[in-house]
């Protein structure tokens, strides 16, 4: 997910300024602009108010998306490893 266009999102939507935003985010206006031209990463709670303020609907793959890349990525290997093994036990038991 691209969070600076989200950010940049509902700034349009709500017709609002950077610095107006930032506040309703609970961060400085500087922080903010750090964000939206790159120079700092966007934290998980930012992210999760982020997507409070769009509307979204919270799924698992956001929240593993709200994630740093690094945790993301091992959270999703720890579920396709789930996945597999609740799909190869179901195979068990349909044998059965």
């Amino acid at each position: 997910m691209n969070w600076i266009e989200k950010v940049r999102e509902i700034a349009v939507k709500r017709k609002w300024t950077i610095k107006q935003l930032a506040g309703d985010l609970g961060v400085s206006q500087q922080f903010l602009n750090d964000v939206v031209n790159g120079k700092k990463p966007v934290p998980p709670m930012l992210k999760i108010k982020i997507l409070d303020r769009l509307s979204y609907e919270i799924t698992n793959e956001l929240i593993i998306d709200i994630l740093p890349e690094a945790a993301a990525e091992a959270l999703r290997g720890v579920i396709e490893k789930q996945r597999k093994w609740l799909g190869n036990k179901g195979e068990t038991q349909d044998r059965a």
